[in-house]
């Protein structure tokens, strides 16, 4: 393999939602689980970010959820293929609203913060998607955990710097400045505190640009959570699906992706570039949090190391 696979950790720690390792472990099986354990650590589990039909690499991303796609829509236009796509939590307009929140850019409310961010990637063209789903909880969501609980999260962050600051560390991520990207989050939390705001609004406002949207089907399954730093790599979501005959998924980050999408926001300049990857990965860490029990493993997928050996005279 060119890249090599590691367990970061055998879960977060804490969390506040319903998706949770132990009680998917223990629907599955032993076997499955088992199973979705060697896969993650094979060859298999990294698949090319796909091209389009002039063999251009897709530059737009989606989100990390595990479901299966049901539908594709560009717009309001319905598709016939689902495309392999770089996966950030909530799609590149989510990132680029924790970049405005952890900036301290942020706008007075979530959903003109969202509109910001919307119009901050069109001015510096870059593309992003998005994901619905086929039910969700209750009316004005969208069905992304990460944009419905985008105010949750947010406020999550805001209340356990402490945590981000630990989770920074196990993941090797440097920790400078990022005392002011906390900062500016328990800001905006104290801000948006008691505002409405829907997911599904946002979700508008993304097909409304004509942005790839899939819809995804099913019960969230995820049991693992990995994270991909390999360039033009995406996981392989299909193949843990197909191989535990559906009983259990996996979230997948692409690093690489949020790390793209902070230098595209701040093109020469190297420290707002940093923080924004800060902001980024703070808040995906959060929607974590948030939408699971905090006992799914990380793992952490990373370009392989060239080890040199010194021949013996």
């Amino acid at each position: 393999m060119d890249f090599d696979i590691s367990k970061v950790c055998g879960g977060l720690g804490i969390g506040e939602g319903s998706i949770s390792a132990r009680v998917i472990a223990k629907s599955a099986g032993v076997d499955v689980i088992t199973r979705v354990d060697h896969a993650i650590h094979s060859p298999e589990i990294l698949v090319d970010v796909s091209r389009d039909d002039d063999g251009s690499l897709i530059d737009d991303d989606g989100c990390g959820d595990g479901r299966i796609t049901k539908v594709v829509m560009r717009g309001r236009e319905l598709l016939h293929r689902s495309l392999n796509r770089a996966k950030v939590f909530g799609g590149g307009c989510t990132m680029a609203v924790a970049d405005l929140v952890g900036s301290g850019a942020a706008d007075d409310t979530l959903l003109a913060t969202f509109q910001s961010a919307i119009d901050v990637l069109a001015k510096q063209m870059i593309n992003f998607g998005s994901h619905t789903a086929d039910h969700v909880a209750s009316p004005g969501k969208c069905g992304c955990g990460a944009i419905d609980e985008a105010a949750k999260t947010i406020e999550w962050v805001s209340k356990h710097g402490d945590v981000i600051v630990r989770q920074f560390e196990a993941l090797g991520v440097q920790t400078e400045g990022l005392h002011e990207v906390l900062d500016n989050y328990v800001r905006f939390a104290e801000k948006i505190t008691g505002q409405e705001f829907q997911g599904a609004s946002v979700m508008e406002l993304i097909i409304n640009r004509g942005k790839i949207v899939k819809q995804l089907g099913g019960m969230h399954l995820e049991a693992r959570i990995i994270l991909n730093y390999v360039k033009g790599k995406t996981l392989n979501q299909g193949l843990i699906h197909s191989l535990s005959d559906g009983k259990v998924d996996v979230f997948g980050v692409d690093v690489w992706r949020m790390q793209e999408l902070a230098v595209g926001l701040h093109p020469d300049d190297a420290r707002a570039e940093h923080r924004a990857f800060q902001s980024m990965l703070a808040y995906t860490l959060a929607v974590a949090a948030v939408l699971t029990k905090g006992d799914l493993p990380v793992y952490a997928i990373k370009p392989a190391t060239i080890h040199e050996f010194a021949l013996a005279a």
